[in-house]
């Protein structure tokens, strides 16, 4: 297998353009390891799948030559281990690694069990997104405290605690980890440059307090978590621009978010998919009236 298998399918789809294959950007897989998705000069083509790489560990080799390669998308992947050489690809600052959950299982063999801890991420990469692999604490790699991250998506796994090097990434601007077991966000606290936070569908029983010190953080979801209250801190945070609580236990909310809503929440859904009482509801609806067009929808 060398470059000249891949600049012949690139070839094929860009016999006119003219263009040469060392502005290729992104190689996306599927099922089997197939291409399905290249991008070149800003153009996504998805290629026919004849051509099919049995194994990643050959190809690396070859996406290591171009150097403007960035972005790099493994789905479905069925080995139990990923390649040692991976790490080798220096110019890769967006990896995607999702479906893949033969990866992250904890596995019956010494071999799968060490790559668990011992991947390699390339050392450029700040988005990394592992979704839908059924990872745990216990399987979640511990290498990707080394990187230098601004994006984290683990959406979707089997996550019940952040983990504790998570506040080392102190570069850190956008967590997603929906649909996980979390239960609090304590690890956050350091996380100064955080715009969004996405923990809905956990187990979340509380906004904690350092909340307030996030002044960065624009994006807050923690819908379907087990909030019982809204922190006051919240209405410091002059930055946030979307507030989504629904389906929680949650029977008050501050007076200054209530006239904070038009654009920051739907107030309706909140109180709806919520337990607050007819009374709270009523004095949400009078404080509206005093501050009319305050906030989107009638209670």
């Amino acid at each position: 297998m060398g470059s000249s298998e891949l600049r012949s399918l690139v070839d094929y789809f860009m016999a006119d353009e003219g263009i040469e294959l060392n502005i290729l950007s992104a190689v996306f897989f599927n099922k089997n390891n197939k291409i399905y998705s290249i991008k070149i000069s800003g153009r996504t083509i998805h290629p026919d799948l004849r051509v099919n790489y049995d194994y990643l560990e050959e190809l690396i080799p070859i996406l290591s030559k171009f150097d403007e390669l960035t972005e790099l998308g493994i789905a479905n992947y069925t080995d139990r281990v990923l390649p040692s050489s991976l790490g080798s690809l220096q110019h890769i600052t967006n990896l995607y690694i999702n479906e893949s959950y033969n990866l992250f299982q904890e596995g019956s063999t010494d071999r799968s069990a060490k790559n668990l801890q011992s991947i390699t991420f390339p050392k450029a990469v700040k988005h990394l997104a592992m979704g839908s692999n059924q990872i745990t604490l216990r399987t979640l790699p511990g290498s990707i405290q080394d990187l230098d991250l601004t994006h984290l998506s683990l959406t979707g796994n089997r996550i019940t605690t952040l983990p504790h090097w998570i506040s080392k990434l102190t570069n850190l601007e956008e967590i997603w980890m929906r649909g996980n077991k979390i239960e609090n966000m304590d690890e956050l606290a350091p996380l100064k440059k955080l715009r969004v936070i996405q923990l809905g569908i956990n187990k979340i029983q509380e906004i904690p307090a350092f909340i307030e010190n996030l002044s960065s953080l624009e994006i807050l979801e923690l819908e379907e978590n087990k909030l019982r209250e809204i922190p006051t801190g919240l209405t410091k945070l002059t930055k946030l621009r979307q507030l989504r609580l629904n389906n929680n236990y949650i029977s008050k909310i501050p007076h200054d978010l209530v006239l904070r809503a038009d654009g920051l929440l739907d107030l309706e859904a909140l109180i709806e998919t919520n337990n607050f009482s007819s009374d709270e509801k009523n004095k949400i609806s009078a404080l509206l009236r005093i501050v009319p067009e305050s906030t989107s929808g009638s209670i």
